[in-house]
């Protein structure tokens, strides 16, 4: 009797494993990504994943993976997060994402410089360039109106 219910559980094992597929495939990028791994003192950042990346080449912030594109990441390709070089970078010269310095920490210099750039050629863009308009303030931080 053991031996039939272990036959019958690993059957049914084995025909689960195989209607399933062996790795889920992206279609599209993300709509937003939260960045959270590196913070500590400030708020999270929504990061609106995909409209950056119909604006840009998935190595413009992926700089490290010089192959990736949707078309590899929909192959299988791991896409590797920004925390997984910055938060604590085996390279002396790589920028760590736990400094707060706008020189030292990778958000701050791609990202800032490139909004700043993007703002440049085009004003009307709402690239944010300033703490608070990435990092906002918990609802219990905020000001009450008329205070």
């Amino acid at each position: 009797m053991r031996r039939l219910s272990l036959a019958l559980l690993t059957s049914a094992v084995v025909m689960l494993a195989a209607a399933r597929p062996a790795q889920a495939q992206a279609t599209d990028p993300p709509e937003k990504l939260t960045l959270e791994a590196c913070g500590d003192t400030r708020a999270a950042v929504e990061f609106p994943h995909k409209a950056h990346f119909e604006a840009n080449e998935c190595t413009t912030c992926h700089h490290s993976q010089e192959d990736l594109t949707l078309e590899a990441a929909q192959g299988g390709m791991e896409v590797e997060t920004c925390a997984s070089c910055h938060l604590e970078p085996e390279e002396a010269d790589t920028p760590a994402c736990t400094e707060k310095s706008l020189k030292k920490n990778p958000f701050h210099i791609n990202c800032v410089s490139c909004h700043k750039d993007a703002k440049a050629e085009d004003e009307s863009l709402s690239a944010p360039t300033k703490c608070a308009e990435c990092h906002p303030k918990p609802e219990s931080e905020e000001e009450e109106p008329g205070g």
